[in-house]
């Protein structure tokens, strides 16, 4: 935060500035009050009068007391109380000049308190607070005290004033400030309001000390309410209008993500958010062991809870897209008010972070409720890097160590882009807080050594993330610097959203030049500020972090073609990178960089947003909303469930055998896209191969489970095996495939089979043949393969027998066989 530096040519000094207008009632104690106060402090008192009929000068020229540090100063600027404050201001000698009212109703025991606080931390102003804790109002018109009520408290919320009581004239200002600042305000008492602004909008200090303001018991109020009550409001639009413009754009953007959310996310889980279906249900039992479970080749334990968690209480898996939405909302939100204490205000440049965060380009995370393990690690990184830029040398106390520590710990466990981001961020920790284990102040010495404590527990979670973890099974790796770091920066160019592959090589140019001005400012900080230096070297291991990060991606997706880096999923991931070059160039870009290159920056992810990013959201969902249109329709039309599978293993998900398990699994829930179709439907899916155990073998424990073609799963039987199944009630018809393995018929040796269908009304019950059909699938080309049966139930058969017989002579390893794709109807 930027402070007013003090006045050389004035003395420590405390000027009293208090305006009058015939207060011959109040003045003798008003500076009877004053001298108890302050007789033991260097002051002045300076009564500023208008006119020298003036009944204040008459009954202060009788007071056998008065004390001798009063002068009196004639405002010859015009009448008023405005002119009458300037004229005070003028004369006023000391370097901290408080303005009090004659009417009793500021406590002069509290003007010492005042203007230590400014001296301390070197404040521009310092106010006399009735809303903030410890102050209050007594007496005093109800709407005037609650108009100043809501004007102080809104500009401390809205435009981070540092006053909660922006309209007092109670009030503290550096001598150096007023030599400096031009003075406006001709009537009323809004020049206190003016000067806090001004004060505010300079990045200068204001702070505030708890007081208790008295209405007056003598003589009569000059406040007039309705005829200032237009300037007032002009002075707190100008100090509110560029936060609320900033705020606006928060809330369009984080309400039109929510819309895009209701208009394209399908109820129906897609691709990874399939993996979650094992999870869910109430006889669902998994451990931590199940969490630390591979997921291709990332660990997601911390962010596959809380996806299960929010799934499985909505069951509604937009619930989790939503909550994608308010976690990157917030996270903009919070880096805007943590920006602004650094800054010591709102700037419109910093639009940049929900323009970065909410467009609709980021269209792959915000319809998928699984892109959480992509949202939490950006979030922590960008929480840690904001730690890190908000002061010069870092003291945590207990509460921010242990949230810092939490952060850091927590990346890991959301995979490998907050793995790879680790070392980097632990690095600019230590860096920013190492002095505080020499410091005197005992609770930055704790708060040192309680994250001590955590960056030892984060190194053994980076350290046991890589034992038992399997590599890909189709790697797209290389080892090529060229390659790994062009897709690295194609990964990049994604902090302009889509814009950033449309954009190509421009985009690429962009980024290039933005962390290149980004690295050259902080060395040379680095070099002309040496009070700077921890600071500038964490901000450089943040974007050590990013680079870390974007090089990963590189290494593991550039031999996948020059498209691979432009993933939209990896749009939040390299967010961090506008992050730390935006509180890079607030603290040392000077008068001129602090806003002109994160304003550059914020109106090219405005034109990305406006020329690409909608338009590529509004694509990608219109595709994905049209697929799960489809699918729904496929599903309640009663597609057989092989043929549902094969037609939707790519565009719902990769790999058919899980896919099968999954919508069986979602059939049994009752979720979607089963909570619409037909029962008999939702039945089907229920009671199938994938999910449904014979009710017992003959002979026992000969039956496997396998994947046919490496996709469908069957039960693969020995010839002479019989598996009985209890029909589902209601069930009138039974489909399903048989066949032998590829290897019998390779072998040449394979007799065929004769494959039965057999049902009775109960067990023990005689047997009838519904179907049987022998294969000879070493002679008859058309027997090779997956062969389908489907036969009607008679009412009142609940058994069912599957029998597969192989002639004998046949050799032992030319005796197996299969059934697949069992489906009750």
């Amino acid at each position: 935060m930027t402070t007013a530096p003090r006045a050389a040519t004035r003395p420590e000094r405390i000027s009293l500035v208090v305006p009058v207008y015939n207060e011959h009632e109040n003045i003798g104690a008003c500076l009877r009050g004053l001298w108890s106060a302050l007789s033991s402090t260097p002051h002045e008192i300076l009564v500023c009068y208008d006119f020298d009929e003036d009944t204040t000068l008459a009954a202060i020229a009788a007071m056998p007391d008065a004390p001798p540090t009063v002068r009196l100063v004639k405002n010859t600027l015009g009448r008023g109380a405005a002119n009458a404050l300037r004229a005070g201001f003028a004369a006023a000698t000391g370097d901290v000049v408080v303005t009090t009212m004659a009417d009793l109703s500021d406590p002069p025991q509290d003007i010492p308190r005042m203007a230590a606080l400014m001296r301390e931390r070197n404040l521009a102003v310092v106010a006399g607070s009735r809303y903030v804790r410890g102050g209050k109002q007594i007496g005093g018109p109800l709407l005037k005290r609650t108009l100043s009520m809501l004007g102080g408290v809104s500009l401390r919320w809205i435009a981070g004033l540092g006053t909660h009581d922006a309209t007092s004239n109670f009030r503290a200002y550096s001598g150096s400030f007023l030599d400096a600042v031009e003075i406006e305000s001709r009537t009323g008492f809004q020049i206190a309001l003016e000067l806090t602004v001004k004060a505010h909008l300079a990045g200068l200090g204001v702070g505030e000390v708890p007081t208790t303001w008295t209405d007056r018991t003598a003589g009569e109020s000059r406040f007039r309410l309705w005829k200032w009550l237009p300037s007032y409001l002009a002075w707190w639009w100008r100090a509110a209008w560029q936060p609320l413009t900033v705020g606006l754009v928060w809330l369009l953007m984080t309400v039109g993500a929510c819309m895009y959310v209701h208009r394209y996310a399908p109820s129906t889980p897609f691709m990874d958010d399939l993996e979650l279906v094992p999870f869910l249900g109430p006889d669902a039992h998994w451990t931590v062991r199940e969490l630390w479970g591979q997921h291709n080749e990332h660990r997601l334990p911390l962010p596959r809870a809380l996806e299960v968690w929010v799934f499985d209480s909505t069951r509604d898996v937009r619930s989790m897209m939503y909550m994608e939405v308010a976690l990157m909302s917030a996270l903009a939100l919070a880096t805007l008010l943590v920006v602004r204490r650094i800054r010591g205000r709102t700037w419109l440049v910093d639009a940049v972070f929900p323009l970065v965060w909410l467009h609709t380009g980021n269209a792959e995370n915000l319809l998928m409720g699984f892109s959480t393990s992509f949202v939490l690690p950006t979030m922590f990184a960008s929480a840690l890097i904001l730690l890190v830029a908000t002061r010069a040398r870092l003291a945590l106390t207990s509460a921010q160590a242990v949230f810092a520590g939490l952060c850091l710990c927590a990346m890991p466990l959301c995979g490998g882009p907050g793995l790879v981001q680790v070392p980097a961020l632990l690095v600019a920790l230590i860096v920013a807080t190492s002095w505080s284990w020499r410091s005197s102040d005992a609770r930055a010495r704790r708060g040192f050594a309680i994250l001590c404590v955590f960056l030892l527990l984060a190194v053994a979670i980076v350290a046991v993330y890589p034992i038992g973890l399997r590599p890909p099974e189709h790697p797209a790796r290389t080892l090529d610097p060229v390659r790994i770091g062009a897709a690295g920066l194609r990964t990049a160019t994604l902090v302009f959203g889509a814009a950033g592959r449309s954009w190509w090589p421009w985009s690429g140019i962009g980024v290039g030049a933005l962390v290149l001005s980004t690295l050259a400012l902080l060395v040379n900080t680095w070099r002309s500020k040496h009070a700077e230096r921890r600071r500038v070297a964490a901000l450089s291991c943040a974007l050590a972090a990013t680079a870390c990060l974007v090089l990963s991606i590189g290494y593991g997706r550039a031999a996948a073609g020059p498209v691979a880096g432009f993933s939209l999923r990896y749009i939040p991931l390299v967010s961090p990178l506008a992050v730390t070059t935006v509180c890079a160039w607030t603290l040392f870009g000077g008068r001129v960089g602090r806003w002109l290159v994160p304003g550059l920056l914020a109106l090219t992810l405005l034109v990305a947003d406006v020329t690409a990013n909608v338009g590529e959201g509004a694509n990608y969902g219109f595709v994905r909303q049209t697929c799960a249109k489809e699918f729904a329709s496929d599903l309640g039309s009663g597609m057989r469930p092989r043929e549902l599978i094969a037609k939707w293993t790519g565009p719902v998900y990769p790999q058919q055998g899980r896919f099968r398990e999954a919508l069986g699994e979602l059939a049994r829930l009752g979720l979607a896209p089963f909570d619409r179709v037909p029962a008999d439907v939702r039945t089907r899916w229920t009671w199938t191969v994938s999910s449904l155990e014979p009710t017992r073998t003959d002979p026992d424990n000969v039956v496997g489970r396998r994947w046919i073609d490496n996709e469908w799963p069957a039960w693969l039987v020995p010839g002479g095996t019989k598996l009985y199944f209890d029909v589902p009630a209601a069930m009138t018809r039974l489909t399903g495939s048989f066949g032998m393995l590829d290897g019998t018929i390779e072998r040449g040796n394979a007799k065929g089979a004769q494959a039965r269908v057999l049902a009775s009304e109960r067990e023990g019950a005689a047997l009838h043949v519904l179907f049987e059909r022998t294969i000879d699938p070493v002679h008859v080309a058309a027997d090779r393969g997956t062969q389908a049966f489907d036969v009607a139930l008679k009412p009142g058969e609940h058994y069912v027998v599957l029998e597969m017989l192989v002639p004998e002579g046949a050799q032992r390893e030319a005796r197996w066989a299969y059934w697949s794709d069992l489906d009750f109807r």
